[in-house]
């Protein structure tokens, strides 16, 4: 019976809501073992669940032995008088200890998943993105400050799992009309916004559940003025949470994006549910994938962004002092100071506002790549795990193979570098930066890739594939309408196989 019970729970517990790991028998949060980082800060969390439900089983076992039914008479009374008789010293102490050990893994589970993180179930997540549709979708429209400029400041502590992003965003009206409100809003609600200064702004509206934010311009941004938006981010990661560990800031191998880490202007429909199936079920009028390819107003945005086109760009980065941080742009100083070490980046032409800021203890290969026609040579930089040099030779001979083919095909390569960063596997994927590509350690740095004649080469299509985002995205990019990653992700995915 009790079995029973729990089969039918499990699947019963989640449909209403109940979806924490506590209520579900067995649940653990996912572990992840990477070879740059360990199991790093998944112990903690994964052994708190180990010791929540072995006292569980513990307390489960000692029940049905008590209860054990041992002959024909088992009226429930008679049950209960035999489970007194074998009430000894040992079982009582077994369920003290059991219930102890619930009980105060349990607390502190809670304490971890709730107070120290944020839980919150699919169907409140729902209702969140349904709230800033019904609230904010009228702002939709409303022309925003365009981001110019991008000067960053990122101090990591990876052993801390710590990170404080300061920002100055150079920003202008190109709308034509005066701006009179500034719309902020932040894609990570656990990034803490400790200062957001907005010249002559009043915070007139603040959702921070979303987080939304209306601020008053008083007098309002003029057509074709310029000013400086400064801004200090932080997230402080803290014991571990119930899914979803944040795996972005960890003790070796941090990759943090601009996507959390600075403000951005306007509505965004990248936030509203997107299931059609769920729109109906509240109400919400039918929402295409994306704009139709004739819709002049969707011409506005590139499909990365819709607060900006091509910035200028410069990070200032601090991390530990046995690890290098990498920013996209051209290192131009290092030192270190205060026990921490610096490093300076700068870009020598504008870039989309997309960029990423990686910390890890890296072995750095390196090589360079002379084009056909005797021009300035590129400088080829592999970012490593010290272990992890298996491909690097083959992920070289990728970089240089496709920078052979796209520039001859398509046009010169428009950087004098291409890095590749090697990230740990919790996350399994590679994304292109401008001269940069974050790569995981499971797409290709631990991979078998001694193929055969008629096997997929993964290491040199993965390799290929985002050096062609160089081109496809990084020079050409679609608007955000249909049809926009046909020329970023179909041309990249093209591009790779000439290679191949």
């Amino acid at each position: 019976g009790v079995m029973v019970l729990i089969f039918v729970a499990q699947a019963a517990l989640p449909a209403l809501d109940f979806e924490h790991n506590l209520y579900n028998f067995g649940g653990f949060p996912g572990v992840t073992y990477s070879d740059m980082n360990g199991y790093g800060h998944f112990v903690g969390g994964h052994a708190a669940f180990v010791v929540y439900w072995w006292a569980v089983a513990l307390l489960l076992v000692l029940i049905a032995e008590l209860f054990w039914v041992r002959g024909t008479d088992n009226p429930l009374r008679l049950r209960i008088r035999a489970a007194r008789a074998r009430l000894s010293r040992g079982r009582v102490a077994a369920v003290f200890v059991g219930t102890a050990l619930w009980l105060g893994s349990g607390a502190w589970i809670v304490y971890n998943t709730t107070v120290l993180n944020s839980y919150r179930p699919s169907d409140d997540q729902e209702q969140l993105q349904v709230r800033y549709e019904r609230d904010y979708k009228q702002y939709e429209g409303l022309a925003q400050p365009r981001i110019t400029a991008v000067e960053v400041e990122a101090d990591i502590h990876p052993q801390e799992r710590r990170v404080e992003v300061r920002g100055a965003l150079t920003v202008a009206n190109h709308s034509g009309a005066p701006i009179s409100e500034v719309h902020v809003v932040g894609a990570d609600p656990d990034v803490e916004i400790a200062l957001l200064e907005i010249p002559r702004a009043t915070l007139s509206h603040e959702d921070p559940e979303l987080p939304y934010r209306i601020y008053t311009l008083d007098p309002p941004m003029a057509p074709d003025e310029e000013f400086t938006v400064r801004y200090d981010y932080r997230k402080d990661v803290r014991g571990f949470a119930n899914n979803g560990n944040d795996t972005g800031i960890v003790a070796n191998g941090s990759f943090i994006n601009s996507g959390a880490f600075m403000p951005h202007f306007g509505y965004d429909p990248g936030q509203e549910l997107s299931d059609p199936n769920d729109r109906r079920d509240h109400d919400l009028p039918e929402r295409p994938r994306m704009a139709k390819i004739d819709d002049q107003k969707a011409r506005g945005n590139t499909y990365i962004a819709n607060d900006s086109d091509w910035v200028s760009f410069a990070a200032t980065v601090s991390t530990s002092p046995d690890q290098i941080a990498v920013a996209p742009g051209y290192l131009q100083r290092e030192w270190e100071e205060g026990g921490r070490r610096y490093f300076r980046y700068e870009m020598d032409s504008p870039i989309l506002n997309f960029w990423s800021v990686l910390s890890a203890r890296y072995t750095v290969t390196r090589d360079e790549w002379v084009p056909a026609d005797g021009g300035e040579p590129v400088a080829i930089e592999i970012f490593h795990h010290d272990r992890h040099a298996y491909n690097v030779e083959k992920m070289i001979g990728a970089v240089k193979e496709s920078l052979d083919i796209f520039t001859r095909e398509f046009s010169p390569y428009q950087h004098r570098q291409v890095r590749i960063l090697e990230f740990p596997q919790y996350a399994s994927f590679a994304q292109s930066f401008p001269n940069t590509i974050p790569y995981s350690e499971s797409m290709g740095f631990i991979a078998d890739a001694n193929v055969a004649d008629d096997e997929i080469d993964y290491v040199l299509y993965v390799t290929a594939h985002e050096v062609a985002h160089q081109w496809w995205a990084h020079q050409v990019i679609g608007a955000r309408m249909q049809g926009a990653t046909l020329l970023s992700e179909t041309m990249s995915q093209y591009s790779a196989l000439m290679v191949m």
